[in-house]
């Protein structure tokens, strides 16, 4: 196309004459962003432009490229660098193409962690009373599986609070004796220790906010004694232990992506809390409007895995 756009003549359709030039930035700068192309006649580095109908093939030219250097020229892999202008639209190719054949390559990326089982933790802990202790609260809050409530036990609660209809302060607060289809009469005991142990959590955090009374949506306090009652919560689970815990079995498994996320979520949600306090100490919020500036906080959250080993091709955003 950008032949095309400046009437040039292509001999050949995948690779025109080979030219030197001092550094791809400056390729970079000369064939993109100017119409006149000066090319100083400097390093022997030779550039080759190639044609491809889609990502994907433009991937596999690299790859078979990069096969070349490596088995036929003595290159190493860290000698390697992918770089482009859309690391989204390549990101995919590169994957799965490099993973196939077992090539080493890292990313150089920083990604959004919205969807951390922590940050579920906290918003759905957050949800269970700006939105009175509703189903998906609840077990929004049991699903982030950080809890000491074993996954057996959550799916058995959920399954007889859908057929009892169970849902709102009082009805999780009054001891649960209603025979179900899901629970036989020795499981209710089971039920009713799960359901003990839940409420004693939420009862925990609204004592920590020197209320008696029923923590409700529209209560106001300060960010600063939200983000106290909050912490206090978070280290009393152990939360930051438990994630340590996944890192290292993530790591074990040669996840290093989920390894590493896991390994710094915990110190950056504690800074978001910090610069909360720092900034708006005294601001005075219902649960909905902290939980409001959390979601913010953690909408800022950016980690970025670092590479294992140290041959490996590097890729890159321009």
């Amino acid at each position: 196309r950008m032949a095309d756009e400046r009437h040039v003549i292509i001999e050949d359709p995948y690779k025109a004459n080979k030219i030197n030039i001092n550094n791809i930035c400056n390729s970079k700068g000369n064939i993109v962003y100017t119409d006149k192309i000066t090319v100083p006649e400097l390093n022997n580095i030779d550039i080759s432009i190639f044609a491809g109908r889609n990502p994907e093939e433009e991937i596999q030219m690299v790859f078979n490229r990069i096969v070349k250097l490596v088995r036929d020229n003595g290159y190493h892999y860290k000698d390697i660098a992918i770089l482009t202008g859309d690391i989204e639209s390549y990101r995919h190719p590169i994957e799965r193409e490099f993973l196939k054949h077992e090539i080493p390559f890292f990313i150089d990326r920083t990604e959004a962690v919205l969807l951390n089982p922590f940050i579920e933790y906290i918003r759905s802990f957050l949800s269970v009373f700006s939105d009175n202790y509703s189903i998906s609260s609840v077990f929004g809050f049991l699903k982030s599986y950080l809890t000491d409530i074993t996954p057996p036990q959550i799916d058995l609660l959920e399954n007889y609070c859908i057929a009892a209809n169970i849902k709102g302060y009082k009805a999780w607060h009054a001891r649960f004796d209603m025979h179900t289809r899901t629970a036989a009469a020795d499981e209710l005991l089971l039920l009713n220790e799960v359901r003990e142990k839940l409420v004693a959590r939420f009862d925990s955090f609204a004592r920590s906010l020197e209320t008696g009374r029923q923590l409700t949506a529209g209560r106001v306090y300060t960010v600063r004694e939200f983000s106290t009652a909050l912490y206090k919560m978070i280290e009393s689970d152990g939360i930051e232990d438990k994630l340590k815990e996944s890192a290292k079995g993530f790591e074990e498994d040669q996840n290093r992506k989920s390894a590493t996320e896991y390994e710094k979520i915990y110190v950056q949600i504690m800074n978001v809390l910090d610069e909360l306090c720092d900034l708006i100490p005294d601001e005075k919020t219902d649960i909905r409007g902290f939980a409001a500036l959390l979601d913010a906080g953690f909408d800022s959250i950016r980690i970025g895995s670092a590479p294992m080993g140290m041959d490996y091709i590097q890729v890159a955003d321009l």
